[in-house]
Order: C-alpha cells, then structure tokens, then sequence
C-alpha cells in the first residue's frame, strides 16, 4: 500500500507549497482562478454533466492534475481517476496515472490506471475525496453538505497520500449565501448558493482567494 497515489500527492504537495441530491445531475462548467498575494498561482478548468465531473488544475510553472469522477446521486463519488502531468500541461503521456474506487466503506487503488493494486483500505461512508487545493473538490464537499442537510454537517473526506492516504472530516458551517468549511484549524470561507456550488472562497490563513467564472 506505500505506492497508493504517491505521485499524485507529491504534486498536491507542490500545489498546497505554492499556495439537495437531485441537484447533483445540473450541468455545469467554468474556471476557477487561485491567487495569492495578489499573484494568479493556479487556474482550475471544470465541467459537471450527469454522473461525471472533469477538471484540469494547473499551477503555474509546476504540475497539471487531470481528474475524471464518477458521481453518486447523494453527491458522493464512486470513482475517481488522477493523471499528472509537468509544467507543460496535460499533454503527452502523464507522468503518473492513478484511480481510487469507493464501495462498501472501502477504498480501493489503481497505480497505473486499470492495474489493481493490492490491499485498499477503510473509509467512512460517503467519504469525499480532497484534493488541495482543488476548488472542485471544495464544491464537492459543499454539495455533499448540502445533500445531508442541515446548517452544520461533519463530512467524511479522504485524503490522497502515502499508505491509502488519510481520512479526516470537514466541518460545513452554513450561513445565508455562505458557507464555512473547517478541516481541523484551517478554515476556508466561502459564498455559496443553494445547490452547493462554490461561487468564491478565501483562505485568510494563507492569503489566499479562489474566484470564479
């Protein structure tokens, strides 16, 4: 299990250095920009139609993560695919292809995609993956959030790494257009609607704003 995405969470790593259910069948698309200290540092590309959310985030000067996730009707994800890919974008041959597949409070691991690797490992239910700093993978816990319901909703998430990599939760915190998500102290605050889409974000801590178009 050492081997489970390690490439793909060593360029998670760069990027984090430099820096109601039925509605989960909308169609929708746009960019995401992240800029810190007043510097764009990353741009993330996404298109949600049906089951299938896609997305390209490439940060500036550093790695380009390619995603594909299959989603389940209560915003939780089934399946979801990584390619990494250098400075020069998602062209070529990546340089590492991953997939994680959720079932039955399991995780279990492709490295490289359609090579079964052996051993997976516990999660909780409905576990949504995180990828930071990903702006998709924010909406997706917010729209988890919003399918459990309620103002304040704990959301199991995993996070890629080493050894199957890590579970955690998020704490959402909903206000009137808001929504303020938790993982342990850092907090990112953000404006919302209410489907669960993210429409801006702002981590104070590190001077960081996700915008949107």
């Amino acid at each position: 299990m050492g081997r489970h995405m390690t490439i793909a969470h060593a360029a998670i790593l760069l990027l984090a250095a430099a820096t109601g259910a039925g509605a989960q069948q909308a169609a929708d698309h746009g960019t995401f920009t992240l800029i810190q200290d007043g510097r764009a540092i990353a741009t993330e590309s996404f298109e949600r139609s049906g089951d299938r959310l896609e997305t390209e985030l490439a940060v500036v000067d550093q790695a380009t993560l390619v995603t594909r996730a299959d989603l389940n009707p209560d915003a939780t994800i089934a399946r979801l695919e990584v390619e990494v890919f250098g400075p020069g974008g998602a062209a070529g041959e990546p340089i590492q292809s991953s997939a994680v597949t959720f079932a039955d409070g399991r995780a279990s691991f492709e490295e490289p995609l359609g090579t079964a690797t052996p051993g997976d490992r516990e999660v909780d239910a409905g576990a949504v993956p995180y990828l930071n700093p990903s702006p998709a993978s924010l909406e997706q816990i917010l729209r988890r959030a919003r399918a459990i319901g309620g103002d304040r909703v704990t959301v199991p998430i995993w996070v890629p790494g080493p050894d199957g990599g890590n579970v955690a939760t998020a704490a959402v915190e909903f206000g009137p257009g808001t929504a303020t998500i938790a993982f342990g102290a850092a907090r990112v605050e953000t404006t919302t609607d209410a489907v669960g889409r993210l429409l801006s974000a702002r981590v104070p801590s590190q001077n960081l704003v996700i915008e949107r178009r």
